[in-house]
């Protein structure tokens, strides 16, 4: 029977491996706080029985790392070696036929509603972005079936090209899109984040 599937990639919290571009723009403390704020809400809402979640860590020895905001009761599995679209495939390939979700902790604004969404488009769609606002996307969502590939290979990840790569990797494949959001990756998007919460 198919399954739902969420990964979740993330970081230990720690000063020097987490959240290191945000560090360099507003200090390595603040940047720490905000890493423990958007990681803990991801968790939170990615807890649910209708998807199997996991915590897709690295480096890979921190899969044993006591991390206050990682719960026991989510899986842990190592991200592995090479790029992010390397990591991705290798999740998305381990993960069982179905409806697969890839996520990182850099989104404070998520809501359970958000993966409830995603699962009932990829009903009648191939795939699900979750845009972020400097085109990148902060969630991914997919139908495995058995002859199914994973479309990260090729991808200028951390830059403004990175939907539109993924995307074209689709190629005709139907997509559905989510509201656009803001990733915490710098100081400006932080800026933006704050605003857009205070309005």
């Amino acid at each position: 029977m198919p399954s739902n599937t969420l990964f979740i990639f993330a970081k230990p919290n720690r000063m020097g491996q987490a959240k290191t571009r945000l560090a360099r723009d507003i200090g390595r403390v603040e940047a720490q706080r905000l890493n423990a704020m958007a990681t803990s809400r991801v968790l939170r809402n990615a807890k649910s029985p209708r998807w199997h979640t996991v915590l897709m860590v690295a480096p890979d020895l921190a899969v044993w790392s006591r991390q206050p905001a990682w719960p026991n009761s989510i899986d842990r599995l190592p991200q592995g070696s090479g790029n992010l679209g390397d990591r991705m495939t290798r999740a998305f390939d381990a993960a069982p036929l179905g409806k697969v979700i890839f996520l990182g902790t850099d989104q404070p604004d998520l809501k359970k509603i958000d993966l409830l969404e995603t699962l009932k488009a990829l009903q009648t769609h191939h795939a699900v972005f979750g845009p972020a606002d400097d085109g990148g996307f902060w969630l991914f969502g997919m139908r495995k079936g058995i002859s199914t590939s994973a479309p990260f290979q090729n991808v200028r990840w951390s830059t403004e090209h990175a939907l539109a790569d993924v995307r074209a990797n689709l190629h005709r494949q139907s997509i559905a899109y989510l509201e656009q959001r803001i990733d915490l990756d710098d100081a400006k998007a932080v800026k933006n984040w704050r605003s857009r919460t205070k309005a």
